[in-house]
């Protein structure tokens, strides 16, 4: 009888299982408001832990290696979670946010300790959440963070030096993204350690987290050197060159490429790409097309 009760305690993980409870959870964070993306978090949180109670940091790359899902994602849905115990106390805090990149940057302030900042600091945090020009909120919050994390960069000189190879890392993924969606793109692009890395670094970037294990270089990345390079580059240069790189492309762009890299390991998720992001690519792609003629 003992036998019994420790081998049903010891049923394996079954991270497939695990992987299609997550993936509507993902693809909700991609297409909705700001408010919903974040309580999508929060639910791909509460999911992880119910099935996980304490989830490693090797299973969160094993489900990116497995499916579209990427491990910074993952990681900041446990954050999101571990923050808030109760749902509706978070849909609370967000409800009328405007900016998701405001939530991101004002999360440190809003959970736990709060960094310790006073009760009139944190109100004046959370009423930025729905404030209606959120780019002069984004930059109260980020000199917040250097007073009270020690996170800042020297960025007026570093987004001048990078601005140009940022600007080619964002015209190689709009052409790659475009041939992608219609059907010229196929797996094998590159190998697949060299897509995840490649994927990992852009996430990274977005999310301003430590870039680390960049691949010494682009030998496996001959198709892809237009869009590896500057991404190289950017992540060798310190936090600084990471900084000026995100501002010029945008975090969603840097998520965008993380996407595409990640889903170009195998023909199912490239598939998958293709049905969720194909239609909004190839608009772009038209509608630059129009601005050129009319140039």
């Amino acid at each position: 009888m003992t036998k019994k009760s420790d081998d049903s305690t010891a049923k394996p993980l079954d991270i497939g299982q695990l992987i299609e409870q997550l993936g509507p959870l993902n693809n909700r964070w991609r297409d909705s408001e700001p408010s919903e993306k974040v309580l999508a978090l929060w639910d791909m949180g509460e999911i992880i832990l119910a099935v996980v109670p304490n989830p490693s940091d090797p299973l969160l790359w094993d489900i990116q290696k497995r499916s579209y899902l990427t491990r910074s994602l993952l990681r900041y849905a446990l954050i999101v979670r571990r923050g808030w115990k109760r749902r509706r106390d978070l849909a609370e805090l967000v409800r009328g946010l405007r900016s998701y990149t405001a939530f991101r940057e004002a999360l440190p302030f809003l959970k736990g300790d709060r960094e310790g900042i006073d009760d009139e600091t944190y109100g004046k945090v959370a009423s930025f959440l729905g404030d209606a020009n959120p780019t002069t909120s984004v930059q109260y919050l980020k000199r917040l963070k250097a007073r009270k994390i020690g996170r800042t960069h020297k960025k007026g000189s570093s987004v001048a030096a990078i601005r140009d190879q940022a600007t080619s890392f964002g015209t190689a993924l709009t052409e790659l993204e475009t041939e992608a969606a219609r059907g010229n793109v196929l797996p094998g692009l590159a190998t697949s350690a060299s897509l995840v890395a490649l994927s990992q670094i852009a996430m990274a970037v977005a999310t301003e987290e430590s870039v680390t294990d960049l691949p010494s270089a682009t030998a496996n990345m001959d198709r892809l050197i237009a869009l590896a390079e500057p991404l190289l580059s950017a992540a060798r240069g310190g936090r600084a060159s990471v900084a000026a790189f995100r501002k010029v492309v945008r975090a969603e762009r840097l998520m965008q490429a993380a996407d595409l890299l990640n889903s170009l390991r195998g023909e199912s998720s490239l598939d998958e790409w293709r049905r969720r992001r194909r239609a909004d690519v190839l608009q772009r792609a038209a509608s630059m097309s129009t601005r050129e003629g009319v140039k």
